[in-house]
């Protein structure tokens, strides 16, 4: 009969996440940012297609979706903080995707992401990509963050600066893209072409940047023989 101590099995660790927190919004309470008619459309079939059975099939609670009057600066800064800092972890991977408005900042050059509430004079009430990227996406402990950027672009500092019809250097800056080329695991990706607005509508009654997406996915992408 043995008498000796069971060996203890270690706890095993949960498979790595996959983490979303998709955005959009159609109206501003800034006049400067003219109405959208697509972004929040586009958030919601991102988000419907993460986590359908027959889509990405990510788990329905790590899939957060903000739209319309909800996505406030206040609201979108707190999700970030939590989901990045403080949710995330080694190996889990994060999905950001901005539907909305952005500019440069008539004064600093710097990025900035629009909100519902956000006013188009006092980049204080907007998201600075150079903050989030210094104090987020350096801090996260993800394996993997995605930022996804459907943009709207609004004002003149844009069009300025661009050095080509699809130059997106001047919403991210030197000072981001810099970080960037440090960190190879924090991707910024963008659906604007210089100042010029992407194209809002397809066929497919969603945006051609989110219409892609899914279709990639969804298609060849997917197959281990093919993708």
């Amino acid at each position: 009969m043995y008498s000796g101590e069971l060996t203890k099995t270690p706890p095993q660790r949960e498979q790595p996440r996959h983490i979303g927190l998709i955005i959009g919004m159609n109206q501003y309470q800034d006049s400067t940012f003219r109405p959208l008619q697509s972004a929040e459309n586009d958030a919601r079939a991102l988000a419907q297609w993460l986590v359908n059975n027959k889509g990405g099939k990510w788990s329905p609670p790590d899939v957060q979706l903000v739209q319309g009057q909800h996505a406030t600066r206040e609201l979108i800064e707190s999700l970030i903080t939590q989901i990045c800092l403080h949710k995330a972890e080694e190996g889990d991977s994060i999905l950001l995707y901005f539907a909305g408005h952005a500019f440069v900042d008539e004064r600093s050059g710097e990025g900035y992401l629009a909100f519902n509430n956000s006013r188009y004079q006092d980049p204080s009430t907007c998201l600075s990509l150079h903050s989030f990227s210094q104090h987020v996406l350096t801090q996260s402990r993800a394996a993997q963050i995605l930022c996804i950027f459907d943009c709207f672009q609004t004002g003149p500092v844009w069009n300025m600066r661009r050095t080509s019809p699809y130059d997106s250097k001047p919403l991210l800056g030197s000072a981001v893209l810099g970080l960037l080329q440090t960190f190879p695991n924090r991707l910024f990706l963008s659906s604007c072409r210089g100042n010029e607005q992407a194209r809002e509508t397809s066929e497919h009654g969603i945006g051609p940047l989110v219409h892609s997406i899914i279709m990639g996915l969804g298609g060849p992408a997917v197959d281990p023989t093919t993708g």
